[in-house]
């Protein structure tokens, strides 16, 4: 499990992305809106998470054998709307992540606001061979 915390200047708080893994084939992607979408991901992944707290739910795309996390690169306000960048970052040691395909974040912000677009971005890997 990685968290990543990110200090936000308005009344949102911070925002909060605790990462988890997933090899079973997934039918949403993106960030999840489905009520029973969203419920079946909190039901699954229950013990890692605060009770009291209310998650926005993000289905990234097949990864492949990366190996990685995903990072929080950039948070934009817009009143109580929050719009975030995330950046995959490639871990070649990071032991057991690399034959996870899909990553579920569970991302937390402050009670008055509402997260209404997430992108995520993963270096493309032939940029990196020499």
């Amino acid at each position: 499990m990685l968290v990543t915390d990110a200090a936000a200047d308005c009344g949102c708080g911070h925002v909060e992305i605790i990462e988890k893994t997933s090899m079973e084939e997934l039918f949403h992607f993106g960030l999840i809106t489905d009520e029973t979408a969203k419920s079946k991901h909190l039901k699954k992944f229950h013990a890692a998470l605060d009770e009291a707290s209310d998650y926005s739910i993000f289905v990234s795309g097949e990864h492949g054998n990366g190996a990685g996390n995903y990072r929080l690169a950039n948070v934009y306000i817009d009143g109580n709307r929050l719009n975030i960048e995330l950046q995959f970052e490639k871990k070649p040691f990071a032991i057991g992540a690399a034959v996870m395909n899909r990553r579920v974040l569970f991302i937390k912000t402050g009670t008055d606001c509402e997260l209404v677009s997430v992108v995520a971005s993963k270096p493309d890997s032939t940029s990196h061979k020499k």
